[in-house]
């Protein structure tokens, strides 16, 4: 937007007086840069980060026991400052556990869903649909 200011001039009397109005852009950014614009753009980049880098649980993960087999592929414990704090695995780890987990007891359809769903989350679908086709097949609530 165009600002308008006045142009201080010195008349033929000696005192100064405004002659005319004009269009001064660049007064404009220079106002703006000296009144902490460039903090306001910052910190509205940083909600906007913030915001955009928030992060939730999936439903099923979000009600994992603690303590439980799943609560071991699902978290670990990551060092933080002066302790720990548990957090979410990468998706590459996760399927690596369910892997173990599967050799462990291969008639548990469930970890065969949950290693397909962590397939897709790394765009890996070929993996995800062999282990979803096993688990329709190990699963025992099927429809047909």
């Amino acid at each position: 937007m165009w600002s308008l200011r006045s142009i201080q001039g010195t008349s033929t009397g000696g005192a100064e007086a405004p002659r005319k109005l004009k269009l001064a852009p660049q007064w404009l950014w220079r106002h703006w840069a000296d009144r902490g614009g460039w903090r306001m753009v910052g910190v509205a980049a940083v909600l906007v980060l913030a915001l955009g880098a928030h992060a939730e649980l999936d439903r099923w993960v979000e009600n994992v026991e603690s303590g439980s087999k799943l609560d071991g592929v699902f978290f670990r414990a990551f060092p933080v400052g002066s302790g720990t704090v548990v957090g979410r695995r990468p998706p590459s780890e996760t399927r690596a556990e369910l892997s173990k987990l599967i050799t462990d007891a291969p008639g548990e359809a469930e970890y065969l869903s949950l290693r397909a769903l962590e397939a897709e989350k790394q765009l890996d679908f070929a993996a995800a649909e062999i282990d979803w086709k096993k688990y329709v097949q190990l699963a025992k609530d099927q429809a047909f």
